[in-house]
């Protein structure tokens, strides 16, 4: 009972649980109902209920009623058929039969039943002679060969299924499992993916028609005096980055700090002052006074 009872609790927070355990309900009571039958009333022996168990139980039981069919219909016609072999022998024929068996013998008699025999089991007609008989027979074999190759491979296929029955059941029990349910959360990271798409989507879209329009305009195509006009002020700039260049090289030594490269070109002021000084010195001694 307190299976039943957490059966009933899982199948309610679990709907593929809950059809799973409806098929095995199901399964379980045409096997219980075909036990029954075969027990006549009696009380069924305890036995293990597992999903191996269901499975022999209900092979073995779709096999069984496929044979008590097959039997019934067996049956139905073996009495046909003796009902119209009664129905013929109540004709002339008999006599003659009568009159034919009075001569033969015991091996007479064995094959006189052979040959009725074979003609009732091929289905041949009264006049059908020995070669239409063996004809018959080599049919017949044929076609059992041809039913017994055609029932292995059923065979096979059935075992190929129900292995495969049981991989799908084996699967199923996995995947009911909570780590292959959804997380709580992925309702709205949906929405929000889905909003993210609608806003990429409308960008992509603007984007194409800046790309487009870009395209529209095209690119300016220069003549060969522009060229020429580029390429003398390019040289012009070189020159005068060359020349700044010089300037600046001059100003190299001098430290970064504003009040001390003041200091250093004062005192060059100071020393280039008294060189002058000196120069005018000795260029009014080289001149003769008077």
């Amino acid at each position: 009972m307190d299976g039943d009872a957490d059966w009933a609790a899982s199948a309610l927070f679990s709907p593929s649980k809950a059809r799973i355990a409806q098929a095995q309900a199901r399964d379980w009571g045409f096997v219980e109902a075909w036990l029954a039958k075969r027990y006549s009333g009696k009380r069924i022996p305890p036995f293990e209920r597992n999903d191996e168990t269901l499975e022999a139980l209900l092979t073995l039981a779709t096999l069984n009623e496929g044979a008590d069919e097959q039997r019934v219909v067996v049956d139905r016609v073996e009495q046909a058929a003796l009902f119209d072999f009664e129905k013929q022998r109540s004709g002339p024929s008999e006599d003659v039969y009568q009159a034919l068996a009075r001569f033969l013998d015991h091996r007479g008699d064995e094959s006189l039943n052979a040959l009725a025999q074979a003609t009732l089991a091929l289905n041949a007609p009264a006049t059908a002679t020995i070669s239409d008989l063996a004809i018959s027979s080599i049919d017949l074999q044929t076609e059992h060969f041809d039913l017994s190759q055609q029932q292995a491979r059923l065979k096979d296929q059935v075992t190929a299924l129900q292995r495969e029955a049981n991989r799908l059941r084996c699967l199923l029990r996995e995947i009911d499992d909570d780590a292959f349910k959804a997380a709580a959360e992925l309702p709205e990271q949906t929405v929000e993916w889905h909003k993210s798409s609608k806003h990429l989507k409308a960008k992509i879209g603007e984007y194409d028609d800046r790309l487009s329009a870009s395209r529209a305009v095209g690119i300016p195509q220069p003549t060969v005096e522009q060229v020429a006009q580029q390429l003398e002020e390019f040289h012009a700039q070189q020159l005068r980055l060359a020349t700044l260049e010089a300037e600046l090289e001059a100003y190299q030594s001098l430290p970064t700090n504003a009040r001390e490269a003041r200091a250093i070109l004062e005192r060059s002021r100071d020393e280039l002052r008294v060189l002058s000084q000196r120069r005018d010195r000795l260029f009014e001694g080289l001149v003769p006074s008077g």
